[in-house]
This record gives structure tokens, sequence and C-alpha cells, in this order.
């Protein structure tokens, strides 16, 4: 009988009631990148004017008309001009003047200088939740206490039970 009581004691006491706190968490991390490009970029024209310029220069007289004839004769057929483009130079001699005149056209230029910059800036974003479930497991009374327990006092159950049934029988 005691060693009924000793095992009915261990059992009861392995299988006591009892609760188990979980706790449950799920997390999410977001890691967002992003990246700007900037572009700078600056445009200097730089423009200078058409040139036109003439250079005249008079023929001295040698005082001898013969040879002033013959030097006019000469230069007369000078008659030069060169073109480049919009640009150029002409030179010839004006008899009538007595000069040697050259004229020169340059026309003008744009120069154009660009600058260009470019910039990134980068940036990163982390952004993390988390999510925490908290809840309590009970564990419940195993089957065989119950068994016991209807066994233990099964002779008051009986008895009541038939108590009960005497009850409806006289009826």
């Amino acid at each position: 009988m005691k060693n009924l009581i000793y095992l009915l004691g261990v059992f009861l006491f392995c299988s006591c009631l009892g609760a188990k706190k979980i706790v449950e968490q799920k997390s999410f991390k977001n890691i967002k990148h992003s990246k700007e490009f900037t572009k700078d970029s600056t445009n200097i024209t730089v423009k200078t004017s058409p040139i036109r310029d003439s250079i005249i220069t008079p023929v001295v007289s040698s005082g001898n008309p013969h040879t002033d004839r013959k030097i006019d004769e000469i230069l007369s057929k000078l008659n030069t001009q060169k073109r480049s483009g919009s640009s150029g130079y002409k030179q010839y001699y004006d008899n009538q003047n007595r000069e040697l005149i050259t004229s020169f056209s340059i026309e003008g230029s744009q120069n154009k200088i660009v600058t260009s910059t470019r910039n990134e800036d980068t940036q990163k974003t982390d952004e993390q939740k988390t999510e925490e479930y908290i809840f309590k497991k009970v564990i419940l009374i195993p089957w065989w206490v119950y068994a016991l327990l209807g066994f233990w006092f099964s002779p008051q159950i009986l008895t009541r039970f038939k108590m009960f049934s005497n009850l409806f029988k006289k009826n």
C-alpha cells in the first residue's frame, strides 16, 4: 500500500499543472539604397568682333618723271588677294593717289568653353520592424489523473448513483 501511495505521489508531482511562456519574435529588415546623380554644365561663349583694317603706304616721288612712270607701271601690275573662309587680304596700287593699299578682313571668331561636373549622392536607409507575440501555454491535466481520481472516488460515486436510482424506482 505504501508503494502504491508513493507511486501515486510521484505521478502527481511529475505531471503538475504548469504554464509555459512562449515568446515569438519576427523581424523585418528593409534596406533602401538610392543614388542621385546631378550634372552641372557651364557654357562660356567668347565672341570676337570682326577686324577690318587697311594699311596705306604712300609712294614718294623720285623727282624724275620717267622713273616715276616706270615705278607706277611696275606697281600697277601688283594686284594680290587671298581669301580663306570669311577672312582675307588684298593688296593693290592706286595710280591716282600713288599709294600702295593693303586691306585685311578677319571675321569674328566664337570660342565655346564647356565645363561639366557630375556629383553623385548615395543614401542608405535602414528600416527595421520587430513584431513580438507573447502567449502562455497551459499544460492540461493528463488523462490518467482523471482515471485515478475516478478509481479513488468510485465507492462514493456508486453510492450516490444508487441513491438517485432508488429515488426514480419508487415513483
